[in-house]
């Protein structure tokens, strides 16, 4: 393939840029612009650094890749790519790529793990890259402009695979029906805890509502017991308002609960049990 002329700006301006971003932000920017080059600098900058970008106007992107010479023909050229072919073209090309390669091998779960998620999505609907953009566009305008970037999409990649175009859907814990707006695709067993197969399993999500649900349940304040009905951990101490809640939320049944999710409920219930 054709690969356009490196084109590095080593100006002090730039340089000053370079310098205020980490390896492992510098090696995100590189991999997005690369691979996806679906934003604009102002967007590299909220989604990849957690900028305002209303106050920094995209320059700290702009500043980075200019040093390292990434000018717009790079923008999105290995779209279509793995990113070990990725790699490979840039080892193949007459022009020296070794310090775009060193971001590039970097390894990067929460990239790696949005990036297979789209992938997934896009092989299996045509719908998909338009829902993953309505949820990236409501995570990017309730969550302040700032966070983490790779998380986000991840969460919004998730959301547009279990979501779909309804309007509606179900919360696992109180069983109640809200708009997608108030949900979240939680992580069954914590996301910190889980594997790549699993992080990639669309059985470690399930639905459940911002208006306590969610926060209840990555608290510990409810499990999802052997049997699929949903239990307060008796040994927790809560406040008496706090009890009335739970109790009337045990004794449902988690609608997710099933043979391919039985054990990352049951990670969670044991944790809980060890803690205390």
């Amino acid at each position: 393939m054709d690969i356009p002329e490196l084109a590095p700006y080593r100006e002090q301006s730039n340089y000053r840029h370079y310098k205020k971003c980490t390896f492992e932000e510098i090696s995100r920017l590189v991999k997005h612009y690369l691979l996806i080059g679906d934003l604009d600098n102002r967007g590299l900058d909220r989604e990849i650094l957690g900028l305002d970008s209303v106050k920094s106007r995209g320059w700290q992107t702009w500043g980075t890749l200019g040093y390292l010479g990434l000018k717009q023909p790079f923008k999105g050229i290995f779209r279509d790519f793995e990113l070990p072919s990725a790699i490979s073209e840039l080892k193949r090309d007459h022009q020296d790529f070794a310090e775009i390669i060193q971001y590039l091998e970097a390894e990067d779960l929460d990239f790696t793990i949005g990036q297979k998620l789209i992938t997934q999505g896009q092989a299996n609907n045509s719908n998909f890259k338009r829902r993953f953009n309505k949820h990236l566009d409501h995570f990017t305008n309730t969550d302040g402009q700032t966070g983490n970037g790779s998380y986000r999409r991840e969460q919004s990649a998730l959301r547009a695979l279990i979501f779909e175009d309804y309007p509606e859907s179900r919360c696992a814990m109180c069983l109640k029906i809200f708009p997608v707006e108030l949900m979240v695709a939680a992580h069954i067993k914590p996301r910190s805890k889980c594997t790549e197969p699993e992080r990639l399993d669309l059985a470690i999500v399930m639905p459940m509502c911002k208006i306590g649900c969610d926060a209840l349940y990555e608290n510990d304040y409810l499990i999802v017991d052997d049997l699929g009905t949903v239990r307060r951990p008796k040994s927790r101490l809560v406040p008496e308002d706090l009890t009335v809640i739970l109790n009337g939320l045990e004794g449902n049944i988690c609608p997710y609960f099933n043979d391919q999710t039985k054990d990352y409920f049951s990670y969670k219930s044991l944790n809980i049990k060890q803690k205390s």
